[in-house]
């Protein structure tokens, strides 16, 4: 407990401590935390033919309150199947990965499918069939993760002694094409 993409999914942080949004450096305290479990299956994007991609699809079953945010991991259900993670619905074609988060398949471990979530600032999926010969008839992805319930705080009312705990909404540790020091970078990844 206390980071982010654990192997284990644990809340980052509990009750009473304090979590610092990033990339914001808002610091929130934690009222209360909820277990969201299996929000799905969803169907993401219907039916994608053998080897093309669906339109980005927002994900809003995973949209929070003002006061919350949430700590979620992706689990796609269907196989062939590679999500591209955005962190809006739209892609500028001069920085192709800008907008791009990560990329998560069937195999990818679940501690590098955690995203975080801030009111209503949900991931876009884009749905790639990888599969040479096979049309998928349904893209279907299940979610789980925890909800929290916070409320502002100012440094001072922080404290000296206690050390925020990092709250990543912006980011996905996902190690598949596209990482995110590719989408730093500003240029188009390779598959």
């Amino acid at each position: 407990m206390g980071r982010a993409f654990q192997q284990a999914l644990e809340p980052v942080a509990l009750p009473e401590q304090i979590i610092r949004l990033e990339p914001t450096d808002e610091l929130r305290r934690v009222v209360s935390l909820e277990p969201v479990q299996d929000i799905g299956p969803i169907d993401v994007a219907g039916s994608v033919a053998s080897g093309s991609e669906s339109q980005p699809q927002e994900i809003t079953d995973l949209e929070m309150q003002g006061n919350q945010v949430g700590q979620f991991r992706i689990l796609p259900l269907t196989q062939s199947m590679e999500l591209e993670v955005r962190q809006t619905g739209q892609q500028e074609q001069r920085y192709g990965l800008k907008n791009v988060i990560g990329h998560i398949t069937s195999s990818t471990p679940p501690n590098l499918s955690e995203v975080y979530v801030q009111e209503d600032g949900v991931p876009y999926l884009v749905v790639r069939n990888a599969s040479p010969e096979y049309d998928l008839s349904a893209t279907l992805v299940n979610f789980s993760g925890f909800k929290y319930v916070t409320e502002k705080v100012s440094r001072e009312e922080m404290g000296k002694r206690q050390q925020p705990i990092s709250f990543p909404i912006d980011k996905l540790e996902a190690g598949q094409r596209g990482s995110n020091n590719t989408r730093a970078s500003g240029r188009r990844g390779s598959p």
